[in-house]
């Protein structure tokens, strides 16, 4: 939650159905009673299921409890029922340098059961990663209700996202058949992609946004099941800069996990490059047995972050069929796309490590001198192996899964 003076975001989904092929082409809102000073705005392209996510300018309004007003009209010059919401407006000054010490969710209407958490460390900037429990929930449609408490005491506004809880069987051995993107509210031209049945999906393609002009957009994507079911959508925010930009490198990155932003990392680049190719061994010898959300950021040569790329990974000692360096070595990410970490806590003159098939057949065998930590790179298809490590009088047997 990142205050600002005098705007608010605002996060509408309207679908209209008053007719067959019946288009949004405008909307209106006007703040409490005064639709005398109602503002109109026609949305272009026509859409027949409009998002609204827009900067909506409150400067002339006093301090206190105020209500949002607003309505949709189709092509056939009809105009939406009136949604209102109410909202508080606070002074310039109690919204300087707050900081978010917790949240509060519940689903539904079912406010009575929210939980609320408190923040491990208040931050003025709160990524939220966690997993909600929704196992009391029926099969589908439900709502997910957020908000954010800063260290005065004061709740934001309510965040609001509607999803569809599918039954257990439903959802197990699912495969991905297609993905859709479109950028802001221009779903009319979407573009995508049919797929060959993918369970597990690793996205990395090109997107062109030529087309679009210098500034903040939206990037919107969805995916699609062989059950012919739509995912929820997903939005990333993402600035398009000017021209001027040809020459940006990449000169620093910082990394962390979980939720612990307070002990990132912070490295600088020795050589800045257009594109960085990280291949490097990260020090995480420190964590114990569990799950883990792995996060990365970078930095570029005007000062900017790039958005956070997250991924999950596990220790997890059901991996380790044999271990005689005890709780001082580590490996991950476990599930890997290809490259591994190890790190053995102290350094051993000579180690060597053999990489094994399911069948038993030997794939690889290293000889490395004067080594604590080394990065494997698993250039094979994707299934179970087995690696091997010895170091003086020790041995261990690690299972990984490659992707």
């Amino acid at each position: 939650m990142k205050n600002k003076a005098f705007f608010w975001f605002v996060f509408f989904i309207v679908i209209i159905n008053t007719k067959a092929q019946t288009y949004i082409n405008s909307y209106q809102y006007w703040f409490d009673n005064d639709f005398s000073n109602a503002i109109k705005s026609p949305v272009t392209p026509l859409d027949q299921d409009f998002i609204l996510n827009e900067n909506i300018d409150g400067t002339a309004l006093q301090n206190g409890m105020h209500v949002l007003n607003i309505r949709f009209k189709d092509d056939g010059g009809l105009w939406s029922a009136i949604a209102s919401q109410y909202f508080y407006k606070l002074p310039i000054h109690a919204t300087a340098n707050k900081l978010i010490t917790g949240y509060q969710y519940w689903f539904d209407n079912d406010y009575t059961n929210a939980i609320e958490t408190q923040a491990e460390t208040p931050l003025q900037e709160y990524v939220l990663l966690k997993d909600l429990d929704a196992t009391v929930l029926q099969n589908g449609m439900h709502v997910l209700n957020i908000r954010f408490k800063d260290d005065g005491g004061l709740w934001s506004n309510i965040t609001t996202q509607y999803f569809l809880k599918l039954p257990i069987h439903a959802n197990s051995d699912k495969k991905i058949t297609e993905y859709q993107y479109w950028f802001d509210n221009d779903f009319l031209n979407a573009d995508g992609e049919t797929l060959n049945n993918e369970q597990n999906l690793v996205l990395i393609k090109s997107i062109d946004a030529n087309a679009l002009s210098n500034g903040m957009h939206t990037f919107n994507i969805r995916f699609k099941d062989d059950g012919g079911q739509w995912s929820s959508f997903i939005s990333k925010t993402f600035l398009k800069a000017s021209a001027d930009v040809a020459n940006n490198q990449v000169i620093a990155y910082r990394y962390w996990l979980d939720e612990d932003f307070t002990n990132a990392k912070y490295i600088d680049i020795d050589t800045p490059a257009t594109l960085i190719n990280l291949d490097e061994s990260l020090d995480f010898s420190n964590i114990s047995i569990g799950d883990y959300t792995f996060n990365i950021q970078f930095k570029d040569t005007f000062g900017k972050w790039s958005a956070i790329v997250s991924s999950d990974f596990s220790l997890n000692a059901l991996n380790v069929l044999e271990n005689d360096f005890k709780n001082s070595i580590a490996y991950y990410p476990n599930p890997t796309k290809g490259m591994l970490n190890i790190n053995l806590g102290v350094n051993y003159d000579k180690v060597t490590i053999q990489i094994f098939n399911v069948n038993g057949q030997l794939i690889k065998k290293e000889i490395l001198l004067n080594m604590q930590k080394t990065i494997l790179h698993l250039d094979y298809d994707a299934g179970f192996y087995f690696i091997t490590i010895k170091a003086e009088e020790k041995n261990a047997t690690l299972k990984v899964l490659k992707q």
